[in-house]
């Protein structure tokens, strides 16, 4: 089992890693809450405000715009730096309470503006999902 959570950590990381090459996002995070016990002292299971979780469960497609101190941000490397986000909310089919938040960050203003497309940046938030339901407890 040791082992097996291992190797699911190092593939939480290396898909973050992997946003940040192929599509070229200098920051990628995510937050994940309700994660079973194995899991519970993880980097993606930091704790989360409720007013975050409130933020994410309101989200019916994913926010791209400025950096307005959302406390997301804050959990991205280099947070002072980043001036625009996209927050995909991570939620189960059908679910209306999301489990987590995946976070891109730039500090480049106008990389995610509120008038961009959100199709493609659902369906990643989808598939996070349907990958990272396997961590909740």
């Amino acid at each position: 089992h040791r082992v097996d959570r291992r190797q699911r950590q190092m593939c939480i990381r290396d898909r973050t890693t992997g946003l940040q090459d192929v599509f070229s996002v200098p920051h990628v995070t995510l937050r994940l809450w309700g994660v079973s016990e194995e899991f519970a002292h993880t980097w993606f299971a930091a704790p989360v405000s409720a007013d975050s979780r409130l933020f994410s469960n309101g989200l019916t497609t994913p926010f791209c715009g400025s950096n307005n101190d959302f406390e997301a941000a804050s959990w991205l490397e280099d947070a002072p730096t980043i001036q625009s986000v996209a927050l995909l909310p991570l939620r189960l089919d059908g679910a209306a309470e999301a489990f987590g938040l995946l976070v891109l960050g730039s500090p480049d203003a106008h990389r995610f503006t509120s008038d961009m497309a959100t199709d493609f940046l659902t369906n990643i938030g989808q598939t996070a999902s349907a990958a990272l339901s396997s961590m909740l407890d």
